[in-house]
């Protein structure tokens, strides 16, 4: 007798196949409503409550620099001669400076995400164009945040002019000890002063009639190695005695003997004035002598 083939497997029970839940609305996957036997229901997304508009390159060229302006009221006092000075000076400026200014008063000359915002639509902000924006803007604070918003750009580094018109900046705001801290980031940065920059600072300090601040800053120069020539010599001799430091300016004296410069006769005429001024008329006579 053959031998009989092995009976066939029993077959697995069906299972039912249950939906539980939606499922997340999509374009290829309907959402599937649970139970049992469902009905299946194509759900289409609803549009977005904000839509996103498509991206336009910024062109320069189509800036209009009074759209988008907030209403600002009428002045009733007159603009001062300061201000009406910058308006002026505004108006001779390239057109990518004139946009930066645009950028700081349409958020009320307070510096926030919306000015970095504006200022990344430029390609690039060169040390040039930092230097013809601080040679306008009026408030400290902002000019700060700018020119190291600047500095912070791959690959730039700031120039003499840029450095120059920041001092500038600080010292027409009055921030003229934060201006004597120039040299030491200038430093900082691989970029050694030379003898323009303090004399920039010391014809600043001399200007408003405040000599020990000149000291100071020849103290610093003296610091960084920076020989100044007898043209500034002059100068900071003559603003220590206009101040009334005299014993300040006959050290200055000493050390200008010692750097081997050669007297001029404003040099002896800066001296005489002090010495006859204090009452020292001995020592003027020494002075005349030579």
């Amino acid at each position: 007798m053959p031998p009989q083939p092995p009976p066939p497997p029993p077959s697995k029970p069906l299972k039912p196949y249950f939906f539980y839940g939606h499922r997340k609305p999509s374009q290829n996957r309907p959402v599937v409503r649970g139970g049992l036997f469902t009905n299946r229901q194509t759900v289409k997304p609803q549009p977005p409550k904000n839509p996103i508009t498509p991206f336009k390159p910024f062109d320069l060229h189509k800036w209009d620099p009074q759209q988008n302006l907030p209403h600002q009221p009428q002045p009733s006092k007159p603009q001062s001669p300061r201000s009406r000075h910058s308006l002026a000076l505004s108006q001779r400026l390239s057109p990518i400076a004139r946009f930066i200014l645009d950028a700081f008063r349409k958020n009320r000359n307070q510096w926030g995400p919306e000015v970095v915002t504006e200022l990344c639509k430029l390609r690039r902000v060169t040390p040039d164009l930092v230097a013809e924006v601080l040679k306008v803007e009026n408030n400290p604070q902002l000019a700060t945040k700018f020119f190291h918003w600047a500095g912070k750009q791959k690959g730039f580094k700031h120039t003499f002019a840029s450095y120059n018109a920041f001092a500038y900046n600080l010292n027409r705001s009055n921030f003229f000890r934060a201006a004597d801290q120039l040299p030491e980031l200038m430093e900082a940065q691989g970029k050694p002063p030379t003898e323009k920059q303090f004399e920039i600072l010391i014809r600043m300090h001399s200007d408003a009639n405040r000599g020990l601040r000149v000291y100071y800053v020849y103290q610093k120069m003296v610091k960084f190695g920076v020989k100044p020539r007898v043209f500034l010599y002059n100068r900071i001799m003559d603003s220590l005695i206009k101040t009334g430091h005299l014993d300040l300016a006959l050290s200055v004296y000493e050390d200008f003997r010692r750097d081997g410069l050669v007297e001029e006769s404003v040099t002896y005429m800066i001296l005489i004035k002090g010495l006859c001024k204090a009452g020292r008329i001995e020592e003027m006579m020494e002075v005349l002598g030579e």
